[in-house]
């Protein structure tokens, strides 16, 4: 009988360092950056630790509880993804948006549209060589004269 148990145990060792062995990680958290626009599986996380390739798969995306689409990540939204790592490649269970950004928008806010109207000064600092533009000229500044004591 005592045998038995300790030949259950020694199976159940070599089970879990035979996982090991092949390379089975346990479920990770990675946080970071969205890095560009996704793909329609996959997309790129960064952090300080370097860039991830995320494939989503059948994972949910979700912000507050709210379901997303993966068409909504954009590039500056911090994601934390919960997956497996293999090298630099994630394979994502669940992804959670801490922040979304928002995507550029193409048309000119109010604002944006008053201040360009503005006039501003100009002063020029320097002269590029080989400008045809001329600087101010100054009169020449004479070093000051040297007294001799008597």
């Amino acid at each position: 009988m005592h045998n038995r148990g300790m030949r259950k145990i020694g199976i159940v060792l070599a089970l879990a360092l035979t996982c090991m062995a092949l390379g089975q990680a346990d479920e990770v958290k990675v946080s970071g950056l969205v890095k560009g626009k996704p793909t329609a599986t996959t997309f790129t996380l960064a952090n300080r630790k370097g860039m991830y390739t995320v494939t989503v798969g059948s994972a949910p995306i979700t912000k507050a509880g709210a379901s997303l689409p993966l068409s909504s990540l954009t590039g500056g939204s911090n994601v934390s993804v919960f997956g497996t790592v293999k090298d630099k490649d994630i394979s994502a269970s669940k992804i959670m948006v801490n922040y979304l950004r928002a995507g550029k928008s193409k048309t000119k806010h109010a604002s944006t549209a008053r201040r360009s109207k503005k006039k501003h000064a100009i002063q020029v600092e320097s002269v590029i060589s080989g400008s045809p533009i001329k600087p101010p000229t100054k009169p020449p500044i004479e070093p000051p004269s040297k007294k001799t004591s008597p």
